[in-house]
């Protein structure tokens, strides 16, 4: 017994191969790419950071490392921290001190002459004034 085939049934597949009813697979699938992409993306900006953050641990390791004096030895991350704050608390009690002491030295000058003479650096001055007046 031999199929005949029904040119009429298959019609519009026929003429138009691309036209056919939707395939609920695809929304899925079309779902399931933007998923894999938006994780490839979070996943390269991840790597990005971890790069970052590790390149600046390293930098951190050989400071620690000159300032005690033990260029094999990897300090613990918490110590490490806890050495960069005070580093950092220490700079800025010596950057208060300097701004005190420029604040100080310009009273005892004519302040506008002060201003012309250091006009270059009238912003680093007027930030001098104000730690200084916070510091009070």
């Amino acid at each position: 017994m031999s199929e005949t085939y029904n040119s009429t049934s298959c019609g519009d597949a026929m003429r138009n191969p691309t036209v056919r009813s939707p395939d609920p697979r695809d929304a899925e699938l079309a779902r399931l790419r933007e998923q894999v992409r938006k994780l490839m993306e979070e996943n390269n900006e991840n790597e990005q950071l971890f790069n970052f953050q590790h390149t600046r641990t390293m930098e951190a390791d050989k400071l620690w490392q000159k300032a005690h004096n033990k260029p094999l030895v990897l300090p613990d991350l918490g110590n490490l921290i806890g050495w960069l704050l005070e580093r950092a608390e220490g700079s800025e009690r010596e950057a208060d001190a300097m701004a005190e002491a420029l604040v100080h030295s310009l009273t005892r000058l004519n302040k506008p002459y002060a201003e012309s003479v250091f006009a270059e650096h009238a912003e680093a001055l007027r930030l001098a004034e104000r730690r200084a007046r916070r510091k009070k």
